[in-house]
């Protein structure tokens, strides 16, 4: 029993390793040892364990694989008729050595798990025949790649029919990278070709990443690194360290054989970053077969070959750092890395080189403060924020800074992220990093590179952090507490004297990184800006800001709708305006007084604040309206977000539980419907009029026929358009249904042809008459049909809670259905999201029922228009639900 529950997660484990879900994988060999070691099932432990090294070994934990080798090896001396298993574990000991660049090692374990094929008499594998012909290349040094080539050939035929395709594609790929590095191209499409033929069958996450990174590097140029790049998109779910090595590499080599050296550069350093975190990995007796195979020197050699480029007068000792492999002096691994920074290698020639031992330093930098405070002043504008934007990017580039933030006191004085720079999203900032800056008000910055470690302070830097800067913001509080004198004199000078407004936070967890004392005096020098922006954001904000609402008063509005829309064009980009009333506030204001009434707008104000981007600006536009700018946001956005708003104001049910507070909203967008200020207004009014006029509580989007609206419902609105064919259809439609309701049949069967009808009306999937009981609005029958379906529908295909709202509110709604997304495109995978719209059915005041129809969205999207003509439709139903 327990060795049927231990092999059933070894086989759990093995299912997830034929998707490349190493992690997972883990999870179930982890319970499948456990169970295999407390019952002594010495035969499955040793099954499960090389298939822990594997996982280990795939995951880039190169010495948690190893330790795993070990591990079976030494099952092995105990026992070492292990059948099948024993062959499977060769060929994963000979991936672990090939790997790490122990060809020799690797090619005698493969010969191995040849020799046990050929005892067993079983298929030798595809993996192991390749593991030898590639370390045999390897180790001999030949440059002949053409006939690596056809000797791949000829073993990928000769294994055709006995490996798997996923295996095929493993070994395609490794026979690949080998001959694209011995410089036959050719020869490596011809391989990639064939992968893509069989990715049609197997395609996993990880083979799709190697496959671009690959093609992209046959195919060079902007376009190959366009490729690339893609791969790396995808890595960034896998996160392979080993495929984000090969995909920056992959770049900087096409960068240099472009001979765009800074970008090649830039490359090979996030390259090398990548493959020194994969060293840490690596058993310390493997250092030098790991980083001295698989040409992973050459990205170090050229750039120490840009490093010679810009130092000539350093040129003799950095060709000894090139030509000596290893230093007895030093660490293997320290040594391989040594000399690799980027101020050396992108310093100007010619230009001045600081030493790094303290902060004495800034002082030769003063040409390139000028420059970087002229290039702000240049750019700046009266955008605060994007000034302050501005800055923290320049603060990443001078530091190379993966993550940055300019974090601000709120009113509460609550710290959060103004701005944010994050190429890392799984890095964030730390509060006793803060805590610890309030000591200093010069700030903090500290870095700790091979052990070696930079700044004014020695703090523990968490996780994979390499270096943190932190400086605060701040404002001298005047005071005489301390004279000039004695301030210039204090070396730690205690926050309590400044108001701080908040901070610029930069850190990274790459090893080679431009925190110095030159960058630290240069981001101090740019937190003075930084202040200075803040501040006068604050001063801005105090006086466009509604105090009783929090939102941007309508003066605000004026000036920010102008500045967006110029945006908008220059940048040929959409915008959208929600134009937005409480519904019956008078009452409010009459029955609960004043008040009451500024209670409720600063509530209101608060949702809708709280629910918009914070690119979007909320304004306050006068009395109970507020209007809403929504940058980079065109109509179907504007409509999920209103119907969002409109939602979260009636679920806050601010008038407490026996009465709701609602409100209407009305949406025009730029270019669609105008493209100047009044225009955009005028008609987000108009829809808003019109959400009111169609029963409020809802929001409309502008249209045409909202252009001469008065103060009337339209009784013909969705029934006669002007388009000939569609009024033919909808009068031919209505006359059919009345001609029904007075034919002499049973109700089902009046029903169910008037249903038919309405669907084919509407092209709708599916037509859906409910009825119920009048006073408490339960359902007590439902009748569904759907399109060219024949007979009743006997599934539920309606959304219940919609239809419930509908029957107690006696108002009709035409949305897009979001609770019910769980059917996904069998072509696209997307979710498919349907259209609704829902009328009652009414007698006088009695409600009888409903209709109900939906489409999918992307066949047609129901408007008002549809729910003013279901809505004549209904009062014919009404008739036939009466004589029942």
């Amino acid at each position: 029993m327990v060795e049927g529950i231990s092999s059933c997660y070894d086989n759990l484990g093995e299912t997830h390793r034929l998707e490349d879900n190493y992690t997972q994988a883990l999870e179930y060999y982890f319970k499948c040892e456990e169970q295999a070691r407390e019952s002594e099932l010495n035969s499955l432990l040793f099954t499960v364990n090389k298939n822990i090294m594997l996982a280990y070994l795939e995951l880039d934990e190169y010495q948690k694989s190893y330790e795993y080798l070990l591990k079976v090896k030494r099952e092995m001396e105990k026992n070492s008729d292990r059948g099948h298993d024993l062959q499977i574990f060769y060929e994963y000991a000979a991936r672990f050595y090939f790997e790490i660049g122990c060809f020799e090692e690797a090619k005698n374990t493969a010969l191995k798990g040849i020799s046990t094929c050929k005892k067993s008499s079983t298929n030798e594998s595809l993996t192991l025949n390749c593991i030898v012909l590639l370390s045999e290349h390897y180790v001999s040094n030949r440059k002949d790649s053409e006939l690596l080539f056809q000797n791949a050939l000829t073993l990928l035929k000769n294994h055709e029919f006995s490996s798997t395709v996923k295996e095929q594609r493993d070994m395609l790929h490794q026979l690949a990278e080998t001959l694209i590095a011995f410089g036959n191209i050719e020869a490596a499409q011809s391989l990639l070709k064939k992968s893509l033929e069989l990715s049609t069958t197997v395609n996993t996450k990880k083979l799709e990443i190697e496959y671009l990174i690959l093609y992209g590097t046959c195919e060079g140029g902007r376009y190959g690194i366009e490729i690339i790049n893609r791969a790396l998109e995808l890595n960034e779910e896998y996160k392979s360290l080993r495929l984000k090595w090969k995909g920056y590499r992959a770049i900087g080599d096409i960068y240099y054989s472009m001979k765009e050296k800074q970008l090649s550069g830039t490359n090979y350093i996030k390259a090398l970053d990548t493959l020194y975190h994969l060293a840490q990995k690596v058993p310390v007796e493997f250092h030098s077969s790991f980083l001295y195979s698989h040409n992973r020197e050459e990205p170090r050699t050229r750039l120490l070959s840009l490093k010679a480029d810009n130092l000539r007068e350093q040129e003799l000792v950095l060709k000894r750092q090139m030509s000596n492999k290893i230093n007895n002096g030093k660490n293997i691994a320290q040594h391989f890395f040594d000399g690799i920074n980027y101020e050396l290698i992108f310093k100007e020639p010619g230009s001045s080189m600081a030493s790094d031992a303290g902060e004495n330093h800034t002082s030769e930098l003063s040409g390139e403060k000028i420059e970087i405070i002229e290039s702000l002043l240049m750019k700046s504008t009266s955008d605060y924020l994007s000034n302050l934007k501005m800055i923290l990017e320049a603060a990443c580039n001078l530091t190379s800074a993966e993550t940055g933030y300019i974090l601000r006191y709120n009113d509460k004085n609550e710290l959060n992220a103004f701005v944010v720079h994050n190429e890392n999203p799984e890095c964030d900032y730390y509060n006793y990093i803060i805590e610890r800056t309030n000591e200093n008000i010069d700030g903090i910055f500290t870095a700790n590179n091979f052990n070696k470690k930079t700044g004014n302070i020695d703090i523990f830097l968490p996780g994979q952090i390499k270096a943190v800067m932190c400086i605060p913001l701040y404002n001298h509080v005047p005071g005489d507490k301390f004279s000039p004198v004695k301030q210039a004199k204090r070396k730690r000078r205690e926050s309590n004297d400044y108001d701080i407004k908040g901070y610029i936070y930069l850190s990274t967890q790459n090893v080679f990184n431009k925190f110095s004392w030159q960058s630290f005096g240069m981001v101090k020098l740019l937190s003075k800006i930084a202040a200075i922006q803040i501040e006068n954001y604050d001063l801005k904000i105090i006086s466009s800001i509604d105090r009783l609402t929090g939102a941007y008063t309508r003066k605000f509005f004026e000036n920010a709708i102008e500045t967006q829309l110029k945006k908008a064009s220059r940048e040929k980009s959409q915008l959208s305006i929600i134009m937005i009333d409480i519904d019956k506030f008078k009452s409010v204001n009459d029955n609960y007084g004043h008040q009451k009434g500024d209670e409720i707008l600063s509530k209101v104000g608060n949702i809708l604040i709280k629910s918009i981007r914070p690119t979007d600006i909320c304004c306050r536009y006068g009395g109970e309206e507020f209007v809403i700018i929504l940058p980079d946001t065109g109509p179907s956005e504007a409509e999920s977000l209103a119907e969002r708003l409109r939602s979260t104001v009636e679920k806050a049910r601010l008038m407490g539980q026996g009465n709701s507070l609602t409100i209407s909203l009305g949406i025009s967008c730029y270019p669609k419907h105008g493209s100047i200020r009044n225009e955009l207004v005028e008609k987000a009014d108009q829809a808003l009029y019109h959400a009111k006029e169609s029963g409020r509580n809802r929001f409309s989007l502008w249209n045409t026929k909202m252009r001469k609206l008065s103060k009337r419902m339209d009784k013909l609105a969705g029934i006669i358009s002007g388009n000939v064919m569609h009024d033919q259809r909808n009068v031919l439609a209505l006359l059919e249904i009345v001609r029904l309701s007075n034919e002499i049949m049973s109700f089902e069967d009046k029903i169910y042809r008037v249903l038919g009808s309405i669907i084919d009306t509407f092209d709708s999937e599916y037509g859906v008459l409910v009825t119920c009981q009048e006073q408490s609005c339960r359902i007590l029958k439902v009748y569904a049909r759907k399109s060219t379906v024949p007979g009743w529908v006997e599934e539920e295909c309606y959304n219940k809670k919609i239809v419930d709202k509908v029957l107690k509110q006696k108002t009709g709604a035409y949305l897009v259905d979001w609770d019910n997304v769980n059917v996904l495109d069998s072509q696209t995978g997307e979710p498919i999201l349907n259209s609704i719209v829902v009328e009652p059915i009414l007698r006088g005041k009695d409600v009888k029922g409903a209709l109900y129809l939906s489409c999918p969205i992307s066949r047609k999207e129901y408007g008002f228009n549809e729910l003013n003509f279901l809505g004549t439709l209904g009062n014919i139903i009404s008739g036939i639900l009466s004589m029942s």
